[in-house]
């Protein structure tokens, strides 16, 4: 084989590649490439949006906080700014007294009451159920 002979073969090899390259890419388009044994594909959409797709996902509900119960002192830490959350259960009818943010509930017997309040004064506070005179929580709130 001559040495022209080796060049064009060459060139002719470029050329197929070249071809091949350009034919078997992926267009930006989004259309897929052409090829001579597929058949096309029906369109497909997205389903038309609904409530229930479009709208945001429910936001996850806070935590109700730890159950506070008579001979018990749960120790409650916050800080400043933060919303402080607890529940209360008492066996008799009381009073809840938050000292220091002078946060009152009453409580019927046997019964849950949740609390909820911003923190707004930093220090350490006591909890408790004002008539029995009990303590059954220290809240200390970090500046």
């Amino acid at each position: 084989m001559s040495r022209t002979q080796r060049f064009s073969l060459l060139g002719v090899a470029a050329i197929v590649l070249i071809v091949a390259f350009l034919a078997l890419r992926p267009k930006d388009s989004g259309e897929p490439a052409a090829s001579s044994n597929t058949t096309p594909s029906p369109a497909r959409t997205a389903p038309p949006a609904t409530a229930s797709t479009a709208a945001d996902p429910p936001t996850p509900r806070p935590s109700p906080g730890p159950l506070l119960v008579a001979g018990e002192v749960e120790r409650l830490r916050v800080t400043k700014g933060e919303r402080v959350r607890f529940r209360v259960r008492s066996k008799d009818a009381d009073e809840l007294h938050v000292h220091g943010y002078e946060i009152t509930r009453e409580l019927p017997a046997g019964q849950t009451v949740p609390v909820s309040f911003k923190a707004r004064i930093d220090g350490v506070f006591e909890i408790e159920l004002e008539d029995a005179g009990e303590q059954i929580a220290s809240l200390r709130v970090d500046p």
